[in-house]
């Protein structure tokens, strides 16, 4: 990818580029974590990392970002202001199927510094959505499972995750030849939240907008 880079960039002149990445500066895995600081930071830097939840998203998704399009003492500003107006009332409810139920959050933790959920209310945010249809966080007994019609706790839909996310709900059933709902899930755990890509890119605009008033 850097290697693309630099040839775009001797064969063009300047570009811009935008890398994501999760970010696995705390991970468990000791290893996993020397290579992401020594080998991934070493080579395109620091970058700067921040929960999809601050800028509007009804899901944690905790990533790195790395551009040179905007300083990243500027996006962490933006982020900040923005995390600051998000409303008190914004809730998982919003985007649930009719006759489904959030729970009442019953921890605050959150993967990154901006926590939403309070403990007692009705949940603002689900945990991180994975690659795998089963993931811990959806565990038996989980906040983030959604309560039914037949007060049984389930995961959130296919649906549900897609509106979480910022996606129109169905659109992976737009897909030709439609795919299995595995599959689906497969993508949309591997999807940048559009929450985050949306304000990530709306903040380079107004920044380089404004450098060209400069």
């Amino acid at each position: 990818m850097v290697n693309l880079i630099h040839e775009i960039t001797y064969e063009h002149g300047n570009c811009g580029w935008v890398i994501e990445n999760v970010d696995a500066s705390d991970h468990n895995n000791g290893l996993v974590r020397e290579e992401f600081s020594q080998v991934v930071k070493g080579v395109v830097g620091e970058g700067y990392a921040f929960d999809a939840v601050a800028v509007g998203s009804y899901a944690h998704r905790f990533r790195r970002f790395w551009t040179n399009l905007i300083p990243t003492t500027l996006l962490h500003n933006m982020v900040e202001q923005q995390f600051a107006v998000r409303s008190p009332d914004q809730s998982v409810q919003d985007i649930l199927e009719p006759g489904r139920r959030a729970q009442l959050a019953q921890h605050d933790r959150a993967p990154g510094p901006h926590s939403v959920n309070i403990v007692g209310e009705p949940l603002k945010a689900f945990s991180t959505f994975v690659t795998l249809k089963r993931s811990d966080a959806y565990r038996s007994q989980a906040q983030s499972l959604v309560s039914t019609q037949q007060q049984q706790l389930e995961p959130p839909s296919l649906l549900e995750k897609e509106r979480a996310m910022g996606f129109l709900g169905g659109m992976s059933q737009l897909l030709t030849p439609p795919l299995d709902e595995s599959s689906c899930l497969r993508l949309l755990g591997g999807s940048m939240d559009l929450f985050q890509l949306t304000f990530l890119f709306g903040s380079i605009i107004a920044f380089q907008k404004g450098l060209l008033k400069l």
